[in-house]
C-alpha cells in the first residue's frame, strides 16, 4: 500500500506544516496533491538563551529536501521575515522556482545577494488577480491588508475543492500603504465553495477588531507633538505601513526623519523604489542628525525587541557611530512585545531611562496596532469565503485553541488544531483527518552553516554557559605512567581569588588518578583521560557543587 504521507495521491491534499504552528514565526508549510509538492512560505525566527551563537532560526525542511524532485516550487505571501527569509539560507536543500509579488521578489532579490545566489533561483513576479500553475495546484494570489507592501492570501484550487491559505491579514479601513483586502474575490470563492480555510491565528486570544493603521499615525502624531527635543522611534523594520505613517508625522511637526538600521534602510530604500513611500520626502543621513536643532529630528530605528545588535541598543549603550539620546529626549516603542523578548527590552529602557530619556510606549496611548485578525476580523473573514473546514496556524498553541473554539462556536464545520509536523489528509466528500506525523526539526544559522538546534553543538555550549569547562594536560610515558606534572586550567568554574589553589589541589588528584589507572588501561591514552576525567568530576562537584565539562589531553612520550 502507498505511504500517502509521502505520495500524496489525487483525491486527497495533504497538508503538512514544518514550522509555523505552535508557534509565532518560522512558517514553513507543505501541499501534497497527485504525488507532487508545494511550499507556502520559508521563514525565519531569532534565536534566544536557548540557542547560544545562533541568532536566526529556520524549520528543518528535510521531509521534502529528501524528496526535492516533487517540490514543484516555493508560493510566497509577502515580504516578512518569518515568511520570506529562509529562502537563501535554505536553497540549496531546495531549488525549485519561488513565487511572489514584485515587493516581495525585489526583497528576496535583495537577500539572495547576500547569500550569493545573484541569477541562481528562479523569481517569479506575480500579480493579484491572474491565476499561475505550480504542478497540480492552480493558485492565485489575493490582496490582503497587513503591515507590508502586498500581502497576499492564496487560493489553492485542487481536484479536492479550494483551499485558502489566509497569510498574514487584517481588516484596516486606512491601511496607509497595503491595498484593502478584498472582499469582493474572498466571497466570489466563498459562493463557488471554500473546502479549507488555514488561518492565521496570533490575535484569536483579542477581542473586538484589530485597529487601523491610521489610527496609530494619529496617536504617534499626538505624542510626538508634545515633545521638544529629539524623538526615536522604534519599530519593525518590515513594517512599511508604520515607517509611511511616520514619515508623514515628521512633515506634521517640522521633523526631519533619519532611518537607522542596516535593515530599516533596506526596506525603506525598496519601498521608495516602487514608489510606497510619499513623493518627495527627503531622509536625512544618521552622520548629520547631529548638526539639526534638537527639535527638528525624528529617528526612525530599529531595535523594538531590545536586540542586541540593533541601532536602539547600541544608542542605549552609547555605542553608535553617530547618534546619542541625550536627557530629556524620547523614544516610543511603536511595536509589541513579542513574548520572551521582555528582558532583551528591559535591559535597553532601563539604560535609557538612567541617561534620563523619556519612554513612551503602548501604555500611554494608542501607537501601535497589529497586522493580525481578533476575533471579531476573524468572523468577519468566515462570512466571507464559508470554509468548510478551519485548520488554525500562525500562532502559540494558546491562540490556536482559541482559535479553534470561534471556528466551532461560529458554525465552523470542522475545526482541527495540529501540531508541526502532523500530516493532515483533505479528501473531497468528509473531514479533514490526521493521518500521519514526520521529523519537524528546527536549524540554525552557525556562522555560515545550518546546525540543529537540538544537536551535539548547541547542547555543549548550553552546558558550557551553565556549568563551565575545565581542561587537563597530562603526560605519560610508553608504559602509561606519569611524567610531569598534571596541568589544570578551566573557564568559567572557578572564581579567580582562589582559583590556583583549586586548581592545584585538582592537579594532585589527577597525580592520584594517573597512579591508579588499572595497568590494562595503560597503553590506551582514551583509557587514561576518562579515568583522570571521571575523578575530576567527582572533585568539582564536591568542590563547586556542579559538573563542569572536563577535557583529558593525554601526551605520550618515549621513555
Amino acid at each position: 500500500m502507498t505511504d500517502r504521507s509521502n505520495d500524496p495521491g489525487r483525491d486527497e491534499v495533504l497538508f503538512l506544516p514544518l514550522g509555523g504552528i505552535g508557534e509565532i514565526g518560522m512558517n514553513m508549510y507543505l501541499y501534497g496533491h497527485k504525488g507532487r509538492w508545494i511550499m507556502v512560505d520559508c521563514g525565519i525566527s531569532f534565536g534566544d538563551e536557548y540557542t547560544p551563537g545562533v541568532d536566526i532560526l529556520t524549520a528543518d525542511p528535510s521531509f521534502i529536501a529528501d524528496q526535492k524532485g516533487k517540490l514543484d516550487g516555493i508560493v510566497v505571501t509577502h515580504a516578512h521575515e518569518d515568511h520570506i527569509g529562509a529562502i537563501g539560507y535554505l536553497w540549496q536543500e531546495l531549488e525549485c522556482p519561488v513565487y511572489l509579488s514584485p515587493f516581495a521578489a525585489e526583497v528576496l532579490d535583495h537577500k539572495l545577494n547576500e547569500n550569493d545566489l545573484d541569477g541562481e533561483v528562479s523569481v517569479n513576479r506575480v500579480n493579484p488577480g491572474e491565476p499561475f500553475r505550480v504542478g497540480p495546484f492552480e493558485i492565485e494570489l489575493v490582496p490582503v491588508c497587513h503591515s507590508v507592501p502586498e500581502a497576499n492570501a492564496l487560493a489553492i484550487t485542487t481536484d479536492v475543492g479550494t483551499i485558502i491559505h489566509s497569510g498574514d491579514f487584517k481588516f484596516d479601513s486606512d491601511p496607509l500603504v497595503s491595498r484593502f483586502l478584498d472582499e469582493d474575490r474572498f466571497r466570489a470563492l466563498g459562493n463557488k465553495g471554500v473546502k479549507a480555510l488555514v488561518c492565521d491565528s496570533t490575535n484569536a486570544l483579542d477581542e473586538g477588531a484589530t485597529g487601523s493603521e491610521g489610527d496609530a499615525k494619529a496617536g504617534l502624531l499626538e505624542q510626538i507633538s508634545k515633545l521638544e527635543n529629539r524623538v526615536a522611534v522604534t519599530c519593525f523594520s518590515t513594517n512599511v505601513a508604520r515607517l509611511v505613517g511616520l514619515l508623514d508625522v515628521a512633515a506634521q511637526t517640522g521633523r526631519r526623519p533619519c532611518l537607522v538600521g542596516r535593515s530599516l534602510v533596506r526596506m525603506g530604500s525598496i519601498a521608495q523604489k516602487l514608489g510606497y513611500l510619499p513623493k518627495g520626502v527627503a531622509l536625512v543621513n544618521e552622520e548629520d542628525v547631529g548638526f539639526l536643532p534638537k527639535s527638528e529630528v525624528l529617528i526612525v530605528c530599529t531595535g523594538s525587541q531590545g536586540e542586541p545588535m540593533s541601532a536602539l541598543a547600541r544608542i542605549s549603550r552609547q555605542e553608535h557611530r553617530h547618534l546619542t539620546l541625550d536627557s530629556g529626549d524620547a523614544v516610543i516603542f511603536s511595536a509589541r512585545e513579542i513574548p520572551g523578548n521582555e528582558t532583551k527590552i528591559g535591559r535597553v529602557q532601563n539604560r535609557l531611562s538612567g541617561q534620563g530619556v523619556e519612554l513612551i510606549t503602548e501604555k500611554h496611548g494608542m501607537i501601535h496596532v497589529s497586522g493580525h485578525p481578533a476575533r471579531e476580523d476573524l468572523k468577519r473573514f468566515y462570512d466571507l469565503v464559508r470554509p468548510e473546514i478551519v485548520i488554525p496556524m500562525h500562532g502559540e498553541t494558546r491562540h490556536l485553541l482559541a482559535h479553534r473554539d470561534l471556528a466551532v462556536d461560529y458554525g465552523i464545520d470542522q475545526a482541527l488544531t495540529i501540531r508541526n509536523g502532523q500530516i493532515v489528509g483533505i479528501v473531497k466528500d468528509g473531514p479533514a483527518k490526521v493521518i500521519g506525523e514526520t521529523h519537524a526539526g528546527r536549524l540554525g544559522l552557525d556562522g555560515d552553516r545550518l546546525i540543529e538546534i537540538d544537536g551535539s553543538i548547541l547542547r555543549e555550549r548550553r552546558k558550557l554557559s551553565s556549568v563551565g569547562f575545565v581542561t587537563v594536560f597530562v603526560v605519560v610515558n610508553r608504559k602509561g605512567e606519569a611524567v610531569a606534572d598534571p596541568v589544570v586550567s578551566s573557564v568559567g568554574v572557578l572564581d579567580k581569588a582562589y582559583e590556583g589553589d583549586v586548581a592545584k589541589e585538582a592537579e594532585d588528584w589527577a597525580w592520584d588518578a594517573l597512579d591508579r589507572v588499572p595497568n590494562g588501561d595503560r597503553t590506551s591514552d582514551k583509557d587514561i583521560a576518562e579515568f583522570v576525567r571521571r575523578a575530576l568530576r567527582r572533585f568539582f562537584l564536591n568542590e563547586t557543587g556542579k559538573k563542569p565539562i572536563i577535557e583529558v589531553n593525554v601526551t605520550r612520550v618515549k621513555r
